[in-house]
């Protein structure tokens, strides 16, 4: 058993899930994301997963097709808070990024999440709360 799970490890591409995670992030987001570089990631209880070229559409009535872009969007993931409400990621790290925010004349903004389900309970109608983030994961970075 010791060898198959060996085996699966060196063998194993990550690009694979590429898409999968890709659909999933949408489906979560409510919003077309799409990766479209390579995947890296690292097995661990908190493994760092690295995606190149990653795009999260924007709002249909927004002045421009994607909300955020990175030429690189490193996450860390805490596993065992998969079993919870919330996702936690410790760290979150975007290289050469950009995130366009607007409002338009209803009111409407453009950083809000439709929910594509229930929300956690910290969470207001309508938002979708994705998971948490320590104010140690965010560093000086210029937002256009």
């Amino acid at each position: 058993m010791a060898a198959l799970i060996l085996l699966v490890a060196v063998l194993f591409q990550w690009n694979w899930i590429r898409g999968p995670l890709a659909s999933h992030l949408s489906h979560e987001l409510g919003r077309q994301v799409t990766i479209n570089g390579d995947l890296q990631g690292e097995f661990s209880l908190h493994p760092l997963l690295t995606a190149n070229d990653v795009t999260v559409a924007n709002a249909a009535w927004a002045t421009e097709p994607a909300m955020f872009r990175a030429k690189q969007a490193a996450m860390r993931v805490d596993l065992a808070s998969l079993f919870r409400d919330s996702t936690s990621f410790p760290e979150i790290t975007v290289t050469d990024a950009s995130l366009l925010l607007e409002r338009d004349a209803q009111g409407r903004e453009s950083k809000r999440i439709p929910a594509t389900g229930a929300p956690p309970a910290a969470a207001t109608s309508g938002q979708m709360m994705i998971g948490t983030v320590p104010p140690s994961a965010l560093q000086a970075a210029p937002v256009t």
